[in-house]
């Protein structure tokens, strides 16, 4: 069975995807202590080793150590997937928000019609 990671930059986006994580007994990932301390209180459990994972699922896609992030799976070949959540216009322009590549990821998920509408 393939390893999922999820993975928020800040602590008020671990709402979006705790349900879905705890469903799917996945892993937590995030970048500042606050993120990992909303995530464990929340009863997600949280690793800092992210290279023993097949699955990546991202909610944000920014330059800096969320561009690090999914760039580092996409060039693994590993399955990277972008979970658009309503008020996030990252992808309203898929492939040239912020000059970004976003026609990479291996799937979306949205959170809301508009979202849809916008991908």
């Amino acid at each position: 069975m393939k390893k999922i990671l999820f993975y928020s930059y800040l602590g008020h986006e671990v709402q979006w995807i705790v349900r879905i994580a705890k469903e799917l007994n996945a892993d937590f990932y995030g970048f500042f202590d606050e993120t990992y301390k909303v995530a464990e209180s929340m009863g997600l459990k949280t690793v800092h080793d992210v290279s023993d994972y097949d699955i990546f699922v991202t909610t944000r896609f920014h330059f800096g150590p969320d561009w690090d992030i999914v760039n580092r799976f996409l060039n693994e070949n590993k399955i990277v997937i972008m979970l658009q959540h309503a008020w996030d216009s990252a992808l309203n322009i898929p492939t040239k928000f912020w000059s970004m590549d976003t026609s990479r990821f291996s799937y979306y998920c949205v959170g809301s019609q508009q979202d849809k509408d916008w991908l």
